[in-house]
């Protein structure tokens, strides 16, 4: 299972899909159904928390479906979430992509 850590300071980030939860159901082509946080079975209260993959690692920032209890878990702590999709958070190659300036 995927070991993740929180990035810090993602308050001001913004994206094209009108959250960053609509942008993981966006990439990943289906619902978020629960946080994917290893053990955690909660269905409501969800966001699109921005995160590191520390194993496997990963240089790129990803956004995964967590309850906000677990969107809280300071940046540092890391913690095992399920074999759920990571979305790319860069809007740039995502969904700012799909949009022209003068739209």
């Amino acid at each position: 299972m995927p070991i993740v850590e929180n990035i810090p300071d993602t308050t001001g980030k913004k994206c094209e899909c009108g959250s960053w939860l609509n942008h993981w159901k966006n990439e990943a082509g289906q619902d978020a159904e629960y946080c994917a946080v290893v053990g955690c079975n909660e269905t409501n209260h969800l966001v699109g928390a921005h995160v590191y993959k520390i194993e496997p690692y990963s240089p790129y920032h990803f956004i995964i479906p967590l309850c906000k209890k677990h969107n809280n878990i300071p940046p540092g702590e890391r913690f095992e979430v399920k074999n759920v999709f990571f979305a790319w958070a860069n809007v740039f190659e995502t969904c700012g992509a799909y949009f022209d300036e003068d739209d």
